[in-house]
């Protein structure tokens, strides 16, 4: 971010952000210089014994500022680089067809944090909000679908037979 206290005499950056320019030097300038740290975010899918899970079918969609923001996008899949200190993300979970796990909770663990915490803030369980101010590692945490089959058989002495994938069960 370039700040500049003369409107009369613009600075620019290029584009790989290498070299500042004074586009008219009418003044006298002083030129200060600030480094930020950037922040990186890693997100991880794993159970509830922290075993990853690498058959999730579940995507993200990181934003900033807000949930209708700008997306960030991946450097690689679920690991993020550059962000600024203290952006607000917005992270949405898409479960992806097929999948054979539910959302079970979110856990964030920032670089000076010494174990993981819950991460409770965002609206329905597929999304979590937080201001990233350190690198940070964001976990979801999944547990297997669980499906409850009942039924029941009134009368005398009536047999049936069930099948699962077509083996006899």
């Amino acid at each position: 971010e370039i700040i500049n206290t003369n409107p009369d005499d613009p600075i620019t950056l290029n584009s790989d952000k290498t070299r500042l320019t004074i586009e008219s030097a009418n003044d006298n300038y002083k030129i200060k210089i600030y480094t930020v740290a950037l922040c990186e975010l890693t997100i991880k899918v794993c159970d509830a014994n922290e075993g990853d899970i690498t058959d999730s079918k579940y995507s993200f969609e990181v934003k900033k500022n807000s949930s209708d923001g700008p997306v960030i996008q991946p450097k690689t899949p679920n690991y993020y680089v550059g962000i600024m200190p203290s952006t607000q993300l917005y992270i949405n979970a898409t479960e992806g067809f097929g999948s054979k796990y539910d959302i079970a909770g979110w856990e964030i663990k920032k670089a000076s944090d010494t174990a993981f915490s819950g991460l409770t803030t965002g609206s329905g369980k597929d999304k979590r909000s937080f201001s990233i101010t350190e690198n940070t590692i964001v976990r979801l945490i999944l547990k297997e679908k669980m499906f409850r089959v009942e039924w029941g058989v009134e009368g005398g002495d009536a047999g049936f037979g069930v099948k699962v994938n077509g083996h006899p069960f």
